[in-house]
């Protein structure tokens, strides 16, 4: 770590800006799943508007806070013991403002590895400025223990792609099959080889993919519900096969299970399934990918700019991941955060995904 100091000026609760209902309500079955506890924490940086942001956001926040009035409330138990529900009570959300003896340019804009510790980065409310268990409220909420996982000690990885190469890739898809496919489709595709690749794994090891797709079109909800409506997509095969295929055969296996993403979410929400499609598998042979690109952070302006990286703060050391963002400005294309591979597999991996990039 550098030797920068953050200094806290603020911090206190910001409440919803008017009146809000008074109710309770039970968190959805998605929302009390174990391995959905995690904090996911973010940070949006801005070249811009340092003395402005504080008053700007705050009002703002005030203002959402009555559209979406159960995040300004807090975690309490549900009609059922042991079930969480959200009491809405609306005494707001915690909020700080800090400042840093440096500027964005003396700390790469946040780059890993930081060089601010990320405990002043995400500042942890005071036991004498919030005068609630920080875990009851919503937006810091770890409802119960989290189940025991593995440390795999992952490196991480940041790497850039242009809009022109996946544009390529799509192209070749089309090619290939005569049908469209998704960025996040090839490169998916492309992760998925190139780190089974690294792995050196035996030809009959299962390798496996997952990642959450948005089920809102087949529930058909109304417009402006903004909670998780997702179902797993997951995929498993010999690492021989995912090796031996092309990518646009790779691509081919993400397709075909997102086609029966929509049966088997239907057979779940029927309880026809055996087996819960929630559950996780946690090893070093599986890996998860996010998709952030669509999620909006990228184009949020409080009058003084879109940010220059909206995206994950860290990510962990137990569950092999990819997350997917927007590439910062002045790039244009996409951004790859990876934390799916040790060390000693590090180097091919990198060397492989950009073995064909120009």
């Amino acid at each position: 770590m550098g030797s920068f100091k953050v200094t806290r000026i603020s911090e206190g609760p910001v409440k919803p800006a008017s009146a809000t209902p008074d109710e309770t309500l039970p968190l959805a079955w998605v929302d009390r799943y174990p391995t959905h506890r995690g904090l996911v924490e973010s940070m949006h940086i801005f070249r811009s508007g340092a003395d402005a942001a504080p008053g700007v956001i705050r009002e703002a926040l005030g203002k959402a806070l009555v559209h979406f009035y159960p995040l300004a409330g807090r975690i309490a138990e549900g009609d059922e013991p042991g079930a969480p529900a959200i009491r809405c009570t609306a005494d707001g959300v915690y909020f700080a403002e800090a400042e840093a003896d440096c500027s964005l340019e003396d700390v790469r804009y946040l780059e890993r590895p930081l060089l601010l510790p990320k405990e002043d980065l995400v500042p942890y409310p005071g036991d004498d400025r919030w005068g609630v268990e920080p875990h009851n409220t919503i937006m810091m909420m770890q409802p119960g223990p989290l189940p025991e996982l593995p440390v795999l000690a992952l490196d991480y990885i940041v790497l850039d792609f242009p809009t022109s190469y996946i544009d390529d890739l799509k192209k070749q898809y089309k090619a290939h099959s005569g049908k469209f496919c998704s960025g996040f489709d090839v490169l998916t595709a492309k992760l998925w080889q190139c780190r089974t690749r690294a792995l050196k794994l035996e030809p009959e090891a299962e390798v496996k993919l997952c990642f959450f797709a948005s089920v809102r079109h087949l529930l058909k909800l109304d417009r402006g519900y903004y909670g998780n409506s997702i179902f797993p997509v997951k995929m498993s095969a010999p690492s021989s096969k995912v090796l031996g295929s092309s990518i646009m055969e790779v691509v081919d296996m993400i397709r075909q299970a997102k086609d029966r993403m929509a049966v088997e979410f239907f057979q779940f929400a029927k309880e026809e399934t055996d087996q819960d499609p929630f559950q996780m598998t946690f090893n070093y042979e599986s890996i998860y990918v996010s998709d952030w690109s669509k999620l909006g952070f990228s184009e949020v302006d409080y009058g003084f700019g879109p940010p220059v990286f909206a995206g994950p703060l860290v990510n962990n050391d137990f569950i092999a991941s990819v997350v997917f963002l927007k590439a910062p400005l002045p790039l244009d294309g996409t951004r790859m955060l990876a934390s799916c591979v040790t060390k000693e597999h590090s180097e091919e991996f990198a060397r492989g995904m950009m073995e064909d990039l120009s």
